[in-house]
């Protein structure tokens, strides 16, 4: 599964997969700017 979020100033993109009621972290990076753009749009809409 892949998600989005906030990090302090940053968005990231984190991987990661279901273990039961765990979740195993595959990666973590650095949205790019498209990733950036479609988050703050799905979030706070388009302007």
């Amino acid at each position: 599964m892949v998600a989005f979020g906030e990090m302090g100033p940053y968005v990231v993109a984190v991987v990661y997969v279901a273990r039961g009621i765990h979740r195993r972290l595959i990666s973590a990076r650095l949205a790019t700017q498209q990733e950036r753009k479609a988050f703050y749009e799905a979030i706070y809409g388009k302007e």
